[in-house]
């Protein structure tokens, strides 16, 4: 509401919260027209939100943002600037900052910079290697309309899903990896609510969702052998987990083994059994043999 650019709707999709958000967002309304506020009458996710928000959204372009997630005053007319100078972009990719109390307060090495435009995006994401965040990214409305908005069948991975979705279909990306940090994210895990069991169970559930729908997607041996990218990632995960007690033994097997039958090629397979293996009998977490596996697995 503070936007130097001031062309601009705000559309506020409360998830049927219980801590007085409604009240706060009614008090928005009365503030400004532009501002407009959708209640859920049950808890229906962050993806049905995000495609409700579209719907109803009047603009040519948009971005999604989370509850936490912040804006520097000038981010919109930034974006303005942007869109003028690169007509005919889809997608245009912007850094972002991290945070957790105060803007700045975090090390630069939690800034998320945006690769230069000779990277291979497609390859960043099918590695897991993920190059941007949901709120990093300036849509024009009518691609994101093409690509059906947020799979509402991911718990996780839904912008990954989502921007590897765009890519395929060779819609034009743009990134500014000289840009401002005009937009924030809060790093802050104690502010969250769940049961681990859950969490980790959503995010490989997602993991192995995203290889096997990519998977089929693909059309060259060196992307399907890029996809295991995320599987790896996703045991390199729950194993850590597993070391640091946020996860028992018992839940940490189930997770593993899921991950790996889900693994189409027997090479990376098994691979991924003697990473766990060895990650299992280490008397410290080792660092460097996930920089190996990485090496052996060819994710570079």
């Amino acid at each position: 509401m503070n936007q130097s650019y001031d062309r601009w709707e705000l559309i506020l999709i409360d998830d049927f919260s219980t801590d007085g958000t409604r009240q706060f967002l009614e008090g928005l309304v009365n503030k400004s027209k532009k501002v407009i506020t959708i209640f859920n009458s049950k808890n229906k996710g962050a993806n049905f939100c995000r495609n409700k928000g579209l719907e109803l959204s009047q603009g040519d372009f948009m971005f999604f943002f989370d509850a936490d997630d912040l804006m520097s005053e000038n981010c919109l007319e930034n974006r303005v600037k942007a869109l003028n100078d690169n007509p005919g972009i889809g997608l245009l990719v912007f850094n972002m900052g991290g945070f957790t109390s105060d803007i700045g307060d975090q090390p630069k090495s939690k800034n998320w910079i945006v690769p230069d435009g000779n990277t291979n995006l497609l390859s960043l994401f099918f590695k897991h290697q993920i190059p941007w965040g949901t709120p990093q990214v300036l849509w024009k409305k009518d691609i994101i309309e093409s690509l059906g908005g947020f799979n509402l069948n991911y718990t996780r991975l839904q912008d990954v899903e989502l921007h590897t979705r765009a890519l395929l279909r060779g819609f034009k990306v743009k990134t500014f990896p000289e840009s401002s940090l005009d937009i924030h994210y809060r790093i802050d895990e104690s502010r969250i609510n769940f049961k681990k069991d859950i969490f980790y169970q959503r995010f490989v559930d997602s993991c192995v969702q995203y290889y096997q729908d990519f998977y089929i997607q693909v059309r060259t041996d060196s992307q399907r052998r890029e996809l295991v990218g995320t599987l790896f990632e996703a045991i390199s995960i729950v194993v850590f987990q597993r070391r640091i007690k946020s996860l028992d033994k018992n839940k940490t097997s189930q997770l593993v083994n899921q991950i790996i039958e889900s693994c189409a090629s027997k090479t990376q397979r098994v691979l991924l059994k003697v990473y766990c293996f060895l990650e299992k009998i280490a008397p410290f977490h080792p660092k460097g043999l996930k920089l190996l596996f990485k090496y052996l697995l060819r994710l570079g």
